[in-house]
């Protein structure tokens, strides 16, 4: 007789046992077992004291688990830590489809993720990467809207920086036959300028397009006639935020200054850190950009909105801009954190401004959000940006902006360049075939 640990879960029964078991059945790793019913075992009931002919029996269904690429970290830490390693492949769950990934997209939550700073949602897996786009592999009993072959793109909790990806199929979307994937990052790897492509590549109608809306939209509450003020307007989330917000009847013409058309068009402010990136933003709609470096934009906030200020601030830098947009802000206006790049502490803070100006402020993040918050957003995103503009001729006017493209086996390169804050959009790795 031999010894072996058998224990059953709700999706698979789990075999442990030593290691001259593994040797005897020729195994050289953990196994993934199907579950086995009373007919498979020949009537009999598993349990830890197994005969032979039922431990024969068992093992003739055992599955070596499959395995795939990913980009792994080493141990907490800079970006030398990065390496393309082997892990095991994702299983789908029942609402889930498995995506064999063509690329994946780098955003700031990977590098506090890296540094151990920014554990995944529970459930979700240990691998960096929340935004990928592939093909479907294999698709849940419950899938119905996606099928093997399908192109498609998506969000999850983790795991984008992979060669398989499994994506909740209430998070995922169909891409256009119209697009391929080389037209998702279309971007040699030598180029440093900004190039301005399809809003419906694959990659970036992700997470950029699900945080800019949802900030505008779950979080400020955005309504016609209202300015707003966007910081890192060139970055990803940015530049869809300035479009986003022009959709809502924004201005381009600083001059518009007629009482009637003030109360009902609102105008997109947008700061940067160049005079090239400046000029995007104003590409993409906004009303006026201004150079942090080199001038006060809280003034000229402030000289643009007669002293009004703006209504909605959306702001990634923290601790040294809290002083100006409280002065930007205008009364009943909210300020909307996403990250706090200068950080997050700040020693003195007079509250007595939030009374006077009864303004809200308010920190939002998606990773973190349940599913059915994801799946609502998802949906008003497919209905009022995918439906109503990026599906009709040339896209309804949007643009997305996309700066780099890598190789994943460039994975340290591309994480230093986020980290140098010289991008001007999104940075797109593109996964090669093993």
């Amino acid at each position: 007789m031999s010894h072996i640990n058998i224990r059953r879960s709700k999706c698979s029964m789990h075999v442990e046992m030593c290691a001259q078991e593994y040797t005897k059945f020729n195994l050289a790793r953990p196994c993934q077992i199907k579950i086995l019913g009373r007919a498979e075992t020949g009537g009999k009931k598993a349990s830890a004291l197994c005969h032979r002919p039922l431990l024969t029996s068992i093992f003739h269904h055992l599955q070596p688990m499959a395995t795939m690429k990913a980009v792994l970290v080493k141990q907490p830490g800079d970006a030398s830590q990065l390496y393309i390693g082997e892990t095991d492949k994702p299983v789908p769950q029942d609402d889930q489809i498995l995506v064999k990934v063509k690329y994946f997209c780098l955003n700031r939550m990977d590098i506090s993720q890296r540094h151990g700073r920014y554990p995944p949602p529970p459930g979700a897996s240990q691998i960096l990467g929340v935004e990928v786009s592939g093909i479907v592999e294999e698709a849940g009993k419950n899938v119905k809207d996606f099928k093997v072959g399908d192109k498609v793109f998506g969000l999850m909790g983790g795991g984008g920086y992979a060669s398989y990806a499994v994506i909740n199929h209430y998070l995922a979307m169909h891409i256009p036959d119209t697009l391929t994937f080389q037209q998702a990052a279309a971007i040699p790897e030598v180029r440093t300028s900004h190039t301005i492509l399809d809003p419906f590549s694959p990659l970036y109608v992700g997470r950029v397009w699900f945080t800019a809306y949802q900030v505008l939209h779950f979080v400020a509450g955005l309504r016609e006639g209202q300015d707003v003020l966007i910081h890192a307007g060139a970055s990803g989330v940015g530049a869809v935020a300035i479009q986003l917000a022009r959709l809502a009847k924004a201005w381009s013409d600083v001059h518009i200054i007629s009482s009637f058309l003030y109360r009902y068009s609102n105008r997109v402010f947008a700061t940067s850190g160049s005079d090239e990136k400046v000029k995007l933003t104003e590409s993409l709609g906004a009303t006026a950009g201004f150079n942090y470096k080199t001038t006060d934009w809280k003034e000229k906030v402030l000289e643009l909105t007669e002293n009004k200020g703006v209504d909605i601030i959306i702001d990634f830098v923290g601790k040294d801009y809290i002083d100006k947009n409280l002065a930007a802000v205008a009364k009943d206006g909210r300020i909307v954190f996403l990250s706090f790049l200068s950080g997050s502490v700040v020693e003195k803070f007079d509250l007595s401004i939030l009374l006077a100006k009864r303004i809200r402020l308010e920190g939002t993040g998606l990773r973190s959000r349940t599913l059915a918050y994801q799946r609502e957003l998802r949906d008003a995103i497919h209905k009022n940006v995918v439906q109503a503009y990026l599906e009709q001729p040339n896209h309804g006017g949007l643009k997305i902006t996309i700066d780099r493209e890598y190789a994943w086996s460039q994975i340290q390169e591309a994480h230093r360049y986020l980290e140098s804050n010289q991008s001007t959009g999104k940075i797109v790795v593109r996964v090669e075939d093993e």
